[in-house]
């Protein structure tokens, strides 16, 4: 399939997606990505337990001020990403009407979805997310952005499962992924 000009699409914006919601017309699992919205694919056991399990890890070395939210929405300008995983500071009492605008980590598992979370750099850049990383188990690799900037993230590096990552945020320690 050829690429549908731009001036063909309709984008929508966040009230546009939240009236859609209310409205019954959207399913649970679609998300807003830069006024387009995108449905999720379905997320596959390995999927799962590398979220899962991965959330317990962060949950148990991460001090009580920051949050790990599963696939919840990160409210931007023009998006609503429902990332696999965010960290976020504060409480969740700070989150009783809005979702984060920001995060200070986010992380997303890409068994199926290489693509789409490549196309979120910008995304979470322009939110200014410092560290952005996307798990690639079909690949052994974790894919960390750094240093946001308008169109996207200055720094990459590719990071192998067996190498011990520095996590991002305080309290800064070293964790493996070769489980994954």
């Amino acid at each position: 399939m050829s690429a549908i000009p731009q001036e063909y699409i309709k984008k929508f914006t966040k009230d546009d997606y939240y009236a859609l919601h209310k409205e019954g017309r959207l399913s649970r699992h679609t998300e807003l990505l830069d006024g387009v919205l995108i449905e999720h694919m379905t997320i596959s056991p390995k999927h799962r337990q590398i979220v899962y399990r991965l959330r317990r890890i962060l949950e148990n070395i991460l001090p009580d001020k920051k949050l790990v939210l599963q696939e919840s929405p990160l409210s931007t300008p023009t998006s609503e990403p429902e990332p696999d995983l965010s960290i976020v500071t504060g409480t969740l009492d700070d989150f009783r009407e809005t979702h984060p605008s920001t995060a200070d980590w986010v992380i997303e598992v890409a068994v199926t979805s290489l693509s789409l979370d490549l196309s979120k750099r910008k995304i979470y850049a322009n939110a200014g997310i410092q560290e952005y990383w996307i798990l690639d188990p079909e690949e052994n690799r974790v894919l960390i952005f750094s240093d946001p900037f308008e169109d996207g993230y200055r720094n990459e590096r590719v990071i192998r499962k067996t190498e011990v990552i520095k996590i991002p945020v305080e309290p800064f320690t070293e964790i493996l992924l070769d489980w994954m």
